[in-house]
This record gives C-alpha cells, structure tokens and sequence, in this order.
C-alpha cells in the first residue's frame, strides 16, 4: 500500500503523515525535527518492498523517510529497515537521528548517523542513510511496548545540515558550500502571486478578489484546483467560509511566500482550518505544530480543543491537549465542558485511560 498525507478533510482514517515541530529559537537553529506518521496498514507487506513518508521538510532541504516493514532483502529475519533521503539531486552532508516513538511520545528506538553523505553522488548514485535492522518486527506490535496507538507508527526524525553543494550547472563552483537559497523559480513564483494581468482564475472572498493560475494551483495545491474547473477571470469562484486574510495567506504559501511569525501567532487556527477545507497539507501540518507551539489552554477550553484535534486527527495537538488533562485532571473533570465528551466514546475512553495511567504512576512513585 503507498503512503500518502493523512485526508485532511476529515473524510476516512489518516494514513501517512508529517508534522512540523518548530524549534524554540528560530528557524536557523542547529537542529529540526519532524515527526512522521504511517498507518499500520501500510506495515503489512512482504520483504523487500518500501513504503515512502511523503516529502517533508527540514533543515531547508526536504526529504522522505522509507521504511521497510517486512524488512530489505539485505535484513535478518524479522527485522524492520529505515532509510532517510533527500528529495533535492544535490549532495548534502547533515547528521541526523531516526528515532520510533512510542504512543505517549518516550522513544522506543534510535538509530543515527554523524556528518553522512547524501543525495546524488560523484560516482552519479544517489544515496540515502539508515539501517537494514532498525527493530524487530514483532516489537512493534507488541501491546506491551506501547508502540502503535490508533493505528498509528510515529517516528521522530532530526537533521542537522552542515552543508549543501548548490545544484549543479554549467557555472556552479563544485568547491563552495553554501546553505540553501531561495531559487529563481521561487522568486518568479512570489512575483506572480495576485497579478491580475497574468492570472487566469479569481476568486472572490466576502468581496475581496484573489487572482490565481491554474497551473500553480494544479501544481501545488491540486484539490484547490479541482474546484476551479468551472470559473475563470469573469465568474470568480466563491469563498464564503474563509476570512480574506487568511485565504490571501494561503495562496502567498502556495505561491512560496513565507508566513511570518506575527501571521502564525494570529491566526495559526483559522489558517489551520482553511488549509484543511482546501487541501493544503503541508500548510496544514505547519500551522497544526505553531498552533500547539502558541496553545494556551484553559480548564474551561481544554475540552473543546481535544474535541477539534480528534475530529480533524490532529495527532500533535491531541498529545498536547491530552497531556495538559492529565496535569489537570481533577479540574477539568470539575469543569462544565467535561460533559462534552458525552460526543465521542471513544475519546472519553481514551481521557480516561489516560487519567487511570497517571494515577497508577503516582502512586508507584509514592510507593518508591
């Protein structure tokens, strides 16, 4: 089975997915880290067959983690492999560590790596970094380890980028090293957005107009474009459930404008729930992890946010959330929204338990 982002629209169960975590200096920090989720459906296949994570970013560069469930060809028995690769045809050298979490975010298992080439080679391969023997397959489904939660595998992967050769052409200096930079392609991208005299699709949003191209959209946000089909310049398609500003955010993103931090700090939730009702799943995972990142949970909110997380399987905010309850379980227990879980079961169940586990631990600990 290939892996895919989770559907962000809510339709169906999540498959494959990254999330962004942003670090707590900025983004020219020494390290990123991504957290990648696959289902446990895409676990079940035979030796030697790879399932891909879709590209994600980090560092400045992107890249996908491939895993071999039933393990490589070159695996021991049993045993499960986990490669990281590059997505740019450049040479890079970082230092990065593969690490499988467990359901309540502790990692189960750790593989890195220090200063390794990767990306295309001068022999013209093109390489990746990992291990044929990650874990053992029956590890992972073990209830005892605690590993899989909801179907869900999550690894934790981080790199840190020493240096990148810029893509090759007839005039790059092979022995410069430089970081990445903004390409030309971008900058033509950035110049285009909301150019009326080159756009040939607009939209209308609570009577702000937005000018587009269909080849853009079809390119970098398709299930934004299939809903484009039938408008054009003249009869502007109708956003009536986005706020201006924010739809203008989306498209500068799918046009490959930065978003600044103030934008995030403001509007990191409206920009969460408009990425989801158009289709922007990078967009999506990158304001779920700044809305967790600008979280200020109240008792009284606590509820209502663990609700939204599970109904759009926002796994890093549920964790979020589900951690403040249980660092404040008698009072959110007290609290009138608790009754709100009455909606879901399940989630009542899942608090529950949580609350259950935490108390057995404090006790354990008295016990010590």
């Amino acid at each position: 089975m290939g892996a895919c982002f989770s559907n962000i629209s809510g339709r169906g169960r999540p498959t494959t997915r990254a999330t962004f975590i942003i670090p707590e200096a900025d983004f020219a920090s020494l390290e990123e880290s991504v957290i990648v989720n696959f289902h446990s459906t895409d676990l079940l296949i035979e030796k030697g067959r790879p399932v891909y994570s879709p590209p994600f970013k980090c560092k400045g560069n992107e890249w996908r983690l491939k895993i071999y469930p039933g393990g490589h060809s070159q695996s021991r028995d049993g045993m499960f492999g986990a490669f990281l690769y590059p997505m740019r045809d450049t040479e890079i050298v970082a230092s990065y560590r593969i690490c499988l979490l467990k359901s309540d975010g502790a990692i189960y298992k750790t593989h890195e790596g220090k200063n390794q080439s990767f990306g295309l080679q001068k022999d013209g391969s093109f390489k990746g970094n990992g291990t044929f023997n990650f874990v053992r397959q029956g590890k992972i489904f073990d209830e005892w380890n605690d590993i899989l939660k909801n179907d869900v595998l999550s690894f934790l992967v981080t790199c840190q980028t020493r240096c990148t050769q810029p893509q090759t052409t007839l005039f790059a200096n092979k022995n410069t090293c430089t970081q990445p930079q903004t390409s030309f392609a971008d900058n033509i991208f950035n110049n285009m957005f909301n150019d009326e005299g080159m756009a040939d699709v607009a939209f209308e949003v609570k009577g702000i107009v937005l000018y587009a191209h269909r080849a853009i959209l079809r390119a970098c946000a398709p299930e934004l474009f299939e809903l484009i089909e039938e408008f054009d310049m003249e009869n502007k398609m109708p956003i009536n459930d986005v706020e201006p500003y924010t739809f203008g955010i989306m498209l500068e993103y799918v046009y490959g404008k930065r978003i600044l931090a103030d934008d995030w700090k403001d509007h990191s939730k409206s920009i969460l729930d408009a990425s989801g009702k158009y289709g922007l799943s990078a967009l999506r995972l990158e304001a779920e992890a700044w809305h967790v990142k600008n979280l200020d949970l109240s008792v009284d909110g606590a509820i209502d946010e663990l609700l939204y997380a599970d109904g759009n399987h926002c796994l890093l905010l549920k964790k979020a959330v589900m951690d403040f309850i249980v660092e404040n379980g008698q009072a959110v227990i007290a609290s009138p929204s608790f009754t709100k879980l009455a909606e879901s079961t399940e989630l009542t169940k899942e608090v529950m338990l949580e609350l259950a586990k935490s108390n057995e631990g404090r006790k354990r600990n008295r016990c010590d």
